[in-house]
C-alpha cells in the first residue's frame, strides 16, 4: 500500500502544481479581472502579457515554465521515484494546466509548461547522450531554422508552432529511456493538437479554398513511406505506390473519355470537399503528378536518398504552401504562384530534414545539405517544370552524385 501511495502522490502533486494558474489568479487578485473574459480568453502566458502587461506576463511565464520541472524534481528528490513516475509527474503538471478542476477543467494550452520540460530533457540529454559536436549541430540548425522562419513570416507564434515539435523530435533521438521517449511523443502530439486549434482560431489559411484543404495535408503522407520502410520491404512499398499511381492514371484516362466523370470530380462532395481544383479542368491533376514524383525516386534511387528527396517534396512543399498563403509578400516570377517567403520556409524545412537524416545515420550531412539546397532551387523553377517532379528527382540525382564523390 505504501509503495502504491509513493507512486501516486508524485503524479497527484504534479497535477495540483500544474492546475494552479497564475494567469487566472494574478489578474483576479491585482485588478479584479477574469483573464478568461479578455483577449483570446486563454488563461496563459501570452494572453496575460497582451492584456495585463509584461510584468504579470513575466510572472506567469516563470511559474508556467517551471511547474513541470518542479513536479519532476519533487518526484525525484522527495519520493525517489523511478524514471517512469518522474516523467508521469511532469506530464501530470501539463494536464493540470490544461484541465484545472476548479475551472470546470478548462485551462490553458500547456505550451509554456511543455517548453520547461523540453529544456530539462534537452539539458539532460546534452550532458548524458550528446557529444559537444552533436549539441552544437543541433543548436546551430535550430538557430538557422529560427532565423529563416522569422525572416519569412515575422511571426513568433508560427515559429513556436513549428519549432517546438522539431525540438521534441530531436529529443526523441537522444533520450535514454522508453519513459522519456513516451513523454516526448505525448508532448509532440499535444503541441500539434494545440497548434491546429490556434491556427483555426486565428483564421490561418491552409488552402486557397476549403474544398481542397485535404490536399495540403495529403502531402505529408509521403513521410509514411519512410516509416513503412522500417517495417516492410522496398518491393512492397513500390507495389503499393505503383498500384495507387496506376489507379490514378486510369482515372485520368477516364476523365478524358467520359465528360460526366470530369464534371463529377469537380463537384463538391457533401458541400465541403472537391477532388479536383478548377485549374485542373481538362489537364492532369497535380496530385497524380505528385504520386509520380513519389514513385520514381523509390524506383530508381538508393533508399536513403529516395526518402530524403520525398521528405523535401512533402514537408518542404507543405511548409512553403502555408507560408505563401499567409505571409507571402514577394512573388517570384520563376515560380508558379510561389513567393520569396514561401521558398525561404521551404529551405528552412529542408535543412532540418537534412539534419534529421544525418543524426539517424541515413545520409551524410553534406549530402543532405546539398540535397536541401538543390530541392529549394528546383522549387524556384516551378513555372517551367512541375516541382512535384523536379524537387525529388533533381535533388535525388544531385545527392546521389554527391554521395559518390564523398565515397
Amino acid at each position: 500500500m505504501l509503495t502504491v501511495l509513493m507512486r501516486v502522490l508524485p503524479v497527484l502533486i504534479g497535477y495540483l502544481l500544474g492546475s494552479f494558474l497564475p494567469a487566472y489568479f494574478l489578474p483576479l487578485w491585482t485588478r479584479k479581472v477574469d483573464i478568461r473574459t479578455v483577449g483570446d480568453g486563454n488563461p496563459g502566458t501570452i494572453n496575460t502579457k497582451n492584456t495585463m502587461g509584461p510584468v504579470l506576463g513575466l510572472l506567469v511565464a516563470l511559474y508556467d515554465v517551471s511547474k513541470g520541472l518542479v513536479a519532476m524534481l519533487i518526484a525525484w528528490g522527495w519520493f525517489k521515484a523511478p524514471t517512469f513516475i518522474i516523467m508521469l509527474a511532469g506530464f501530470a503538471a501539463i494536464l493540470g494546466h490544461k484541465y484545472p478542476f476548479y475551472l470546470h477543467f478548462k485551462g490553458g494550452r500547456g505550451i509554456a509548461a511543455t517548453v520547461g520540460i523540453f529544456v530539462y530533457l534537452l539539458g539532460r540529454t546534452s550532458v548524458d547522450s550528446m557529444s559537444t559536436e552533436e549539441l552544437a549541430f543541433a543548436l546551430g540548425f535550430l538557430l538557422v531554422y529560427t532565423a529563416l522562419i522569422m525572416a519569412a513570416t515575422h511571426d513568433g507564434d508560427f515559429l513556436a508552432t513549428t519549432l517546438l515539435p522539431t525540438v521534441g523530435a530531436i529529443l526523441a533521438f537522444y533520450v535514454h529511456s522508453y519513459s522519456e521517449l513516451t513523454l516526448v511523443l505525448l508532448l509532440i502530439a499535444m503541441i500539434a493538437y494545440e497548434s491546429i486549434k490556434n491556427l483555426r482560431r486565428d483564421m490561418f489559411v491552409l488552402a486557397p479554398d476549403r474544398p481542397t484543404l485535404w490536399r495540403i495535408f495529403a502531402r505529408p503522407l509521403a513521410i509514411l513511406v519512410v516509416i513503412l520502410g522500417m517495417f516492410i520491404s522496398r518491393r512492397a512499398i513500390l507495389t503499393v505506390a505503383g498500384s495507387v499511381l496506376a489507379a490514378l492514371l486510369l482515372l485520368e484516362l477516364l476523365r478524358v473519355v467520359i465528360p460526366g466523370l470530369e464534371r463529377a470530380l469537380h463537384r463538391n462532395i457533401r458541400g465541403s470537399v472537391t477532388l479536383l481544383r478548377e485549374e485542373e479542368r481538362g489537364r492532369m491533376s497535380s496530385f497524380t503528378v505528385f504520386l509520380f514524383g513519389l514513385f520514381l525516386p523509390l524506383a530508381f534511387l538508393p533508399q536513403g536518398i529516395a526518402y530524403a528527396s520525398l521528405a523535401f517534396l512533402s514537408v518542404g512543399g507543405m511548409m512553403a504552401r502555408i507560408v505563401d498563403l499567409n505571409f507571402g509578400r514577394t512573388p517570384l516570377p520563376s515560380t508558379k504562384g510561389s513567393t520569396l517567403q514561401g521558398s525561404t520556409a521551404f529551405l528552412a524545412a529542408s535543412l532540418i530534414i537534412a539534419y534529421f537524416f544525418s543524426i539517424s545515420h541515413t545520409l551524410p550531412l553534406p549530402v543532405g545539405l546539398v540535397g536541401a539546397c538543390t530541392a529549394t532551387l528546383a522549387q524556384l523553377t516551378s513555372k517551367w517544370v512541375n516541382d512535384n517532379l523536379s524537387v525529388p528527382l533533381v535533388s535525388g540525382a544531385v545527392m546521389q552524385a554527391a554521395l559518390r564523390l564523398l565515397s
